[in-house]
């Protein structure tokens, strides 16, 4: 399929995903982790602190731009259309959280290759430090000199994941049904700046099986609704049988009250006739 590229000299300063984005995110509210929480739902997906969102917001805008050079389409789907996994920033990973101290936009922000979609997310990664409880709040304990530790009458450590300031770009497939993922993750800032067009190549070349892993699931799931379908035909049948047995049982049964209660009938009748034939 032949792709018309855009000239650079066309590209507009800020991608239109990224209105009001950088607003937004910096009067979010900062969660524990120190990651951000805006209020709006319909923004980027970013999952970042305060002190890369610049970094995060640029690397995007050059993202999205090369992405929409290459001919292709990066926008927001309407709600619902299509799925957004949730994001573990953790360096190593590690036990599922349940999206506590977490943030995800109502949709994914999405790029378009020709028609097979790709979910984008940038967020920053996070690294486990140890932490000393002092005066109220928590300090990293390399941050305090022995001395200021003393100082506190209520101290203790404990492990938490903060922010490293290095920036990673996953993509996945938003299809249900079909899991794919790709992540780019810098070893120090300013790494993913200089892959952006080697990126743009490896989105390109993932379509083809992005949809080959959809039309599998699509066949999967077709085979799964007839097999679906076909028991509840099979249960349809069932119920209906039992139904009818149950019919002709209580019609037995009906019958047999019947003939009981016509024997008495005809027993009493007999009994009369009896006496009165005597009398």
């Amino acid at each position: 399929k032949l792709v018309t590229r855009r000239s650079k000299a066309f590209r507009p300063a800020k991608h239109n995903v990224l209105v009001d984005a950088r607003e937004h995110f910096t009067a979010a509210r900062v969660l524990s982790t120190g990651y951000l929480r805006p209020r709006k739902r319909r923004l980027i997906y970013l999952f970042i602190s305060k002190e890369s969102l610049d970094r995060a917001l640029d690397l995007a805008n050059s993202l999205f731009s090369q992405i929409e050079d290459a001919g292709y389409r990066v926008a927001f789907p309407p709600l619902g259309a299509f799925g957004r996994p949730s994001v573990d920033e953790r360096i190593g990973g590690g036990r599922d959280r349940g999206g506590y101290d977490s943030w995800s936009p109502d949709r994914p922000t999405v790029a378009y290759v020709g028609a097979i979609a790709l979910g984008l997310t940038i967020f920053e990664l996070s690294t486990s430090i140890e932490v000393t409880y002092a005066n109220g709040k928590y300090v990293p304990t390399s941050e305090l000199s022995p001395s200021k530790r003393r100082l506190s009458d209520h101290t203790w450590t404990s492990q938490r994941d903060v922010p490293t300031g290095e920036l990673c770009l996953r993509a996945t497939s938003p299809y249900v049904g079909v899991t794919w993922e790709k992540q780019w993750r810098e070893e120090k800032q300013g790494d993913l700046e200089k892959q952006l067009q080697d990126i743009v190549a490896e989105l390109e070349s993932s379509a083809p099986t992005i949809a080959a892993l959809r039309e599998e699931a699509e066949r999967q799931a077709e085979i799964q609704r007839r097999e679906w379908a076909a028991q509840e035909e099979k249960w349809r049948r069932e119920a209906e049988e039992r139904r009818h047995a149950q019919n002709v049982s209580e019609s037995r049964a009906e019958l047999f009250q019947i003939i009981e209660a016509w024997g008495i009938a005809k027993r009493t009748e007999e009994f009369f006739a009896d006496i009165e034939q005597a009398i």
